[in-house]
């Protein structure tokens, strides 16, 4: 079921032409990393926001999300589909330290596709949700999970981590990115 859900979500974005990635959980499942993932988190360019929303909103349930303080996205709303949460994050910002850490999302974000019966899912980096989850505080402990796959395999996309440390982030943060690299 979940990855039926996958795939229609996934062919809509595809139709509509939007800049978009799948993250969090499925980015770990993706590389062997996470077992089946219960929902589905999808990064969506700020500008395209309104076009997923029309066509999200007359075909599926609204989730009613809560917004936390710790964020500062711009765009956040869900979906429910066939019993599978699917939530959508339009310029994603997470607050850390009194710093605000944008999620950069264009095509260099874009470093995988899954493919699922036909259907291409764009997948975002596991350096991209390293930091994005050292700085929500790792509520679900993946940092671990995802500093042993680098050790073993290597960091493969050196680029995102760099363009994280041109960001503000915390000293201890830029320690961990610094260690990767």
């Amino acid at each position: 079921m979940y990855f039926n859900v996958l795939k229609e979500v996934s062919a809509i974005l595809n139709k509509l032409n939007c800049l978009w990635a799948v993250g969090g959980s499925l980015v770990l499942y993706n590389k062997g990393l996470w077992e089946c993932p219960n929902d589905i988190d999808i990064l969506i360019n700020f500008k395209d926001v309104e076009k997923v929303k029309n066509v999200m909103d007359v075909r599926y349930e609204k989730l009613e999300l809560k917004y936390k303080d710790s964020f500062k996205t711009k765009a956040f709303f869900g979906y429910k589909i066939n019993g599978i949460n699917i939530e959508f994050m339009g310029d994603f910002k997470i607050i850390s330290n009194d710093n605000v850490y944008s999620f950069l999302l264009d095509e260099k974000t874009i470093v995988d596709k899954m493919d699922i019966g036909g259907v291409k899912v764009n997948v975002s980096s596991l350096e991209d949700w390293i930091v994005a989850y050292y700085l929500m505080g790792d509520p679900k402990g993946r940092v671990p999970i995802i500093k042993e796959y680098f050790i073993k395999n290597g960091v493969e996309n050196m680029e995102i981590l760099e363009r994280a440390l041109k960001q503000k982030v915390s000293k201890n943060l830029e320690y961990e990115m610094l260690n990767l690299m």
